[in-house]
């Protein structure tokens, strides 16, 4: 290094003097550079010629100026931490993150998947106890369906005072602070929509459901289902034909422009030249033209006489030929070889064979939504597709399958379900009568004219 300042010094030595004169003045020039900062002096706010809007220079910290506060510090510690902008809420600007609604505006959540009461007014900084009360004490709010809205506002002390949740268009519910309690009382408001009949018409291209849906304005896939639940015992849906005709008569509750609910009045279908009627009573039950309950009734038991049961409906049975815990889904009738099995009401075959551990099985649909099944038997006395009455012979007991001895198992399944058949609601034919019947004959007058219309 010192061999390298000699040299430096000894060729700046021989350099003429013009050449040393101009290499002196740039070096002192690079060195003022290199040391010197800006100072940018602060306008006066006294000055009344010179404003914030006026002035091209924005007032507050530039980089390579030093605040007032600063001289003292600056004077201590001559660090370059003077020359850097911290981290400051007074720094940085509220654009993009200020609450344009205003602080009167209640704030807003919409609940999407996943969330629940807690997880949506915690993370917005209600006190998690005001949450935890609010829940204890309404527990519906537990209940939260995607695409309900929850707003709510804060009192002067940053608590909870109000929270609305709007669970339709129809319903609101709004919970409100009773005083500093942490106790919320629940207020409902129900708004209440016009009612008014519609008649959707068409015809079968397909099957009836998407058939119905797609037809003008169109029934709703509840709405069909109650077709199809109202016609069930009179003709199976699925075996119309591309042309028959179908005439719906609903009430509908009109809230916004939008449906709100529905009821099914009365409903006309016409396939292979026959008319088929169904209206709803009062009851909420459909009985046709004459009042005739269109439900055929069951029997108990699938027996002539009653017999003794040796192993009940069960959930939790321990299967008495494995030894282990397996539902129990029908009920087991203790009873000879050959004892003759009835069909408990009138239905479709859809099952007649051998099948494993049912042995010899017989399964009958009974409407829509009701099925019976019959196992273990002997001997089969009918065949797929039948159709049979209520206390016809359908077969004769047996012990095929696996059994432990000779019996009946008998289900009985609705919507799909398997229910106690020695305590299910079992459908009721009985037609309606008295003051009921007139009151009901006269409203079918004028809903199967309507029916009829266009």
């Amino acid at each position: 290094m010192q061999q390298m300042a000699k040299t430096i010094v000894q060729v700046y030595g021989n350099l003429p003097k013009p050449h040393k004169i101009m290499l002196g003045t740039l070096t002192i020039a690079t060195l003022a550079v290199a040391i010197w900062r800006p100072v940018v002096i602060q306008p006066d706010d006294k000055d009344e010629n010179i404003s914030q809007e006026s002035s091209p220079i924005k007032p507050g910290i530039i980089l390579g100026s030093k605040d007032k506060s600063e001289t003292n510090t600056s004077q201590v510690d001559n660090s370059d931490t003077d020359d850097m902008i911290t981290d400051s809420s007074e720094q940085l600007p509220d654009e993009g993150v200020t609450d344009e609604k205003g602080a009167d505006t209640p704030d807003e959540h919409v609940v999407s998947n996943g969330d629940n009461l807690t997880s949506i007014l915690t993370q917005y900084g209600l006190d998690a106890g005001d949450v935890a009360a609010l829940s204890n004490q309404h527990r519906a709010l537990r209940n939260l369906q995607i695409g309900q809205t929850l707003s709510w506002e804060w009192n002067k002390d940053g608590e909870l005072q109000t929270l609305t949740w709007i669970i339709s268009q129809r319903e609101t519910r709004v919970y409100t602070r009773q005083g500093a309690s942490s106790t919320f009382n629940e207020e409902k408001q129900i708004r209440q929509g016009v009612w008014a009949d519609n008649v959707i018409q068409g015809k079968i291209n397909g099957n009836f459901t998407s058939s119905a849906v797609t037809v003008n304005s169109g029934l709703t896939y509840n709405e069909a289902r109650e077709v199809s639940k109202a016609l069930q015992w009179q003709i199976d849906l699925r075996k119309l034909k591309s042309g028959d005709k179908f005439s719906v008569l609903l009430s509908r509750e009109m809230l916004d422009g939008h449906s709100e609910q529905s009821r099914l009045l009365g409903v006309h279908l016409l396939t292979n030249g026959k008319n088929y009627y169904a209206f709803r009573a009062e009851n909420g039950r459909y009985y046709d033209s004459e009042a005739n309950g269109l439900e055929r009734g069951f029997l108990r038991y699938p027996t002539a006489k009653t017999v003794r049961v040796s192993s009940p409906f069960s959930l939790r049975r321990i299967n008495p030929v494995t030894g282990r815990p397996a539902p129990h889904q029908g009920v087991d009738f203790s009873m000879p070889v050959g004892t003759p099995i009835l069909a408990v009401g009138d239905g479709e075959v859809i099952v007649a064979k051998y099948s494993g551990a049912a042995g010899n099985f017989i399964a009958i649909r009974h409407g829509r939504q009701y099925t019976t099944r019959y196992m273990h038997l002997r001997k089969l006395l009918v065949k797929p597709g039948q159709k049979v009455k209520r206390g016809e012979r359908i077969a004769l007991s047996g012990n095929t399958g696996r059994t432990t001895g000779p019996h009946l198992h008998y289900e009985l399944w609705f919507n799909q379900r398997a229910v106690n058949p020695l305590t299910a609601n079992l459908p009721n034919s009985g037609g309606l009568t008295g003051k009921d019947r007139q009151l009901f004959l006269a409203s079918v007058k004028e809903n199967k004219s309507k029916l009829a219309s266009d």
